[in-house]
């Protein structure tokens, strides 16, 4: 009778040992929970904010061709002085399609380390 007693006593620790180391695994889930999100709510953030220089690149960008523009008409209103402004038009023009392509180049870039950052902390977490 003691024998068993003690038996079930002993029992009865052994589950109580492991509802606490259940327990405090699963406070440590939480916290890495709770700090998984604080991280990609900061990701998120900076994200954002890279999403906005990006549209203020690609809105400079567009700047110099609407200048190409102008500047072909012009050349083709100016009558003697057409030589200059188109000279003018063509060099606009190549500078615009220089920063346009520099402007996508950078707009994936940022894309692509958005995407890394978030993959790290994810396997950090």
């Amino acid at each position: 009778m003691v024998a068993a007693a003690a038996e079930k006593l002993s029992a009865s620790v052994r589950e109580i040992s492991q509802q606490v180391l259940q327990s405090g695994v699963a406070r440590q889930a939480v916290g890495d929970a709770e700090c998984t999100n604080a991280t990609l709510q900061v990701l998120s953030n900076e994200a954002e904010k890279i999403g906005e220089v990006v549209q203020l690149i690609h809105s400079i960008a567009a700047q110099p061709n609407r200048l190409a523009l102008i500047a072909t008409i012009e050349a083709a209103r100016a009558g003697d002085a057409r030589c200059g402004f188109a000279v003018v038009a063509a060099e606009v023009k190549a500078f615009a399609n220089q920063l346009a392509k520099a402007t996508e180049e950078i707009a994936v870039q940022v894309g692509s380390d958005k995407i890394w950052s978030l993959r790290l902390t994810m396997y950090d977490s």
